[in-house]
């Protein structure tokens, strides 16, 4: 939906849509669809909520000056037998036409689950993806990878980075529902991002993290 608001005469102000925007197919069964103990951690601590309902973050919006673009990240399950993955995707509209899909892709470099993603786009066009990662062997914790505006379409290239590694297991299904990427106004270029991770004792913590592409600032995590 778009909402064109008249601050003078608010009675005049629009809402138009909805703009229906065809996608690849995903699947957001996992574990059935009425379980949140789903995605396993090691020891045989209780399986975690995939979070397969929400986007985790606010749509990241853009405007490049010539097109407009938005931003996102869902969970999707990669080989129906819940490996959980972030699938990204951006939307771009031309000054006065219409939105559709320029890019779309599912970061699944291995059989480790990757979930409660989040997405945003540095002032360049570069984009920065980052979500909890866990499996039977890996206490839940954060990472993220990206791409660069030059890359072929629908691929992250930049290699998968660790902010937090996890040192426990969590013993409650309930995880996260929160999972932050914005881009810094101060510079367009420095991602900030936040996510929880376990402690050795078992316990959540908050790691807040930033980094950068030298391609538009200078600089790394």
């Amino acid at each position: 939906y778009e909402m064109s608001i008249n601050w003078n005469n608010p009675a005049a102000s629009q809402l138009n849509g909805p703009t229906v925007i065809n996608v690849a197919e995903f699947d957001s069964h996992f574990c059935g669809y009425t379980t949140f103990s789903c995605l396993p951690q090691p020891n045989g601590a209780t399986d975690l909520d995939p979070l397969r309902e929400v986007v985790m973050w606010g749509l990241q919006y853009r405007n490049m000056g010539t097109y407009e673009v938005i931003v996102g990240t869902h969970v999707t399950d990669t080989t129906g037998t819940d490996v959980a993955a972030p699938r990204w995707w951006e939307l771009r509209r031309p000054i006065g036409g219409n939105w559709a899909v320029h890019q779309e892709g599912t970061y699944s470099p291995d059989t480790r689950n990757r979930w409660m993603s989040s997405a945003a786009m540095d002032q360049t066009g570069n984009i920065a993806l980052a979500y909890s990662i866990g499996s039977s062997t890996l206490n839940p914790g954060i990472r993220y990878t990206g791409r660069l505006a030059t890359d072929p379409a629908g691929v992250m290239t930049q290699g998968e980075t660790t902010i937090a590694s996890g040192a426990g297991q969590q013993w409650s299904e309930l995880w996260g529902d929160y999972s932050s990427m914005s881009v810094d106004p101060e510079d367009g270029c420095t991602f900030w991002y936040t996510n929880e991770y376990t402690q050795a004792n078992g316990n959540w913590a908050t790691r807040l993290a930033s980094f950068s592409f030298d391609e538009c600032l200078g600089g790394s995590f």
